[in-house]
């Protein structure tokens, strides 16, 4: 019967400290935001840092916010850093008629809006 007990006792332990292992990880996890654009398509973006001015950086053609990894720990030192996935392209969601770069724009437009971000510098690559 001890050793029952025991067992359990070593059982419980585990499983508490696997669940404690399991939030903190998730912790860590910086899952993509979702906000809408102007059309209604999900649009991912995700913040790192802070410090002003925000600093906004904008993939090019068939990347994501990903593109961007490594300058990201550099400048969220200091900063506030949004990376996006423009429509079409990572998380963001792919059902847009027309994948024109005011449509683009909007993207961009409806991420500062939903960070109240009124004025912020903007990294992009060049589409091409």
């Amino acid at each position: 019967m001890k050793e029952l007990a025991l067992h359990g006792m070593r059982y419980l332990g585990l499983t508490l400290l696997l669940a404690l292992a399991g939030q903190a990880l998730a912790a860590e996890v910086n899952w993509p935001r979702m906000t809408e654009s102007a059309d209604g398509v999900p649009i991912a973006y995700e913040v790192h840092g802070s410090g002003e001015p925000t600093l906004v950086f904008i993939h090019g053609w068939s990347c994501d916010g990903r593109y961007w990894r490594g300058q990201v720990p550099y400048f969220s030192q200091q900063h506030r850093v949004v990376t996006i996935d423009l429509a079409g392209h990572g998380h963001s969601g792919l059902e847009r008629e027309d994948f024109t770069m005011p449509a683009f724009g909007e993207d961009v437009k409806a991420v500062l809006e939903e960070l109240d971000v009124e004025q912020a510098p903007r990294v992009r690559q060049i589409f091409s």
